[in-house]
């Protein structure tokens, strides 16, 4: 059985795809917000305008 070591590069990518997650959730989170924010300003307009 073979035991995989991570290497600093590995750990780099690693620590890279995690923040790169963080900051698409945290983009995701400001869009849904904001587009909330918009449909409750526009009350039935939004739904009007949607279908």
């Amino acid at each position: 059985m073979r035991c995989h070591q991570l290497t600093p590069a590995t750990d780099r990518v690693d620590a890279a795809s995690a923040s790169v997650l963080r900051s698409m959730t945290a983009f995701t989170s400001l869009v849904q917000a904001f587009t909330a924010g918009v449909a409750t300003s526009h009350g039935n307009e939004a739904r009007v305008t949607a279908a």
